[in-house]
């Protein structure tokens, strides 16, 4: 690759990744109800946009780790990384949506954007919560009930990755740089 063309790649990521980062956080602090933030979908257009898994994955946790600066912190280790851990997958599905190759590929793995991340955040963050926070008896019953209790956040969220992922992969349709039908990102 040309030095200004790889001068110009590394400045428009350097760029997307602060863009992406600060959606990211405004969105958690101006949420209009809990778990309706974007979040998962940053982390699925991070997966898609960069190259380097590191990169895609730094996004969400970079969000992550500046909004809960200036939010009320968590009240258990372990939840937090959950709740951290949850968010490496979806970085994983923008790269699924980036090796498409068809366009039914492609819309399949944006469907899978929309709701795989909220799945996978309720089960993960519930059982976190179930194990090491709640007062919820340490057996199945506890366990259902912790997940009966989350299921209104797992709506929540489901709305929100679908509205926000729609919206970021949209906007760069929009500006060309996404496409059901192109095989892969320029």
């Amino acid at each position: 690759m040309p030095r200004t063309v790889l001068s110009n790649k590394l400045v428009s990521d350097a760029l997307v990744f602060v863009l992406l980062v600060a959606i990211g956080v405004v969105g958690r602090l101006v949420q209009p109800d809990w778990n309706f933030n974007p979040i998962a979908a940053v982390a699925v257009f991070a997966g898609f946009w960069f190259g380097a898994p590191a990169a895609a994955m730094a996004v969400p946790m970079v969000a992550m780790a500046l909004s809960n600066a200036l939010l009320p912190g968590y009240d258990n280790l372990w939840v937090m990384l959950s709740v951290y851990a949850a968010l490496l997958l979806p970085p994983a599905i923008g790269r699924l949506v980036r090796a498409a190759k068809t366009t039914p590929t492609r819309v399949a793995a944006l469907a899978t954007g929309c709701v795989a991340p909220a799945v996978l955040f309720f089960l993960v963050t519930n059982a976190a919560v179930w194990a090491f926070q709640s007062d919820y008896p340490k057996d199945a019953a506890g366990l259902g009930a912790s997940y009966a209790a989350g299921l209104p956040f797992l709506a929540r969220s489901m709305a929100a990755d679908t509205m926000y992922t729609g919206l970021l992969f949209g906007s760069a349709a929009l500006a060309g740089c996404f496409s059901l039908r192109s095989t892969a990102r320029a």
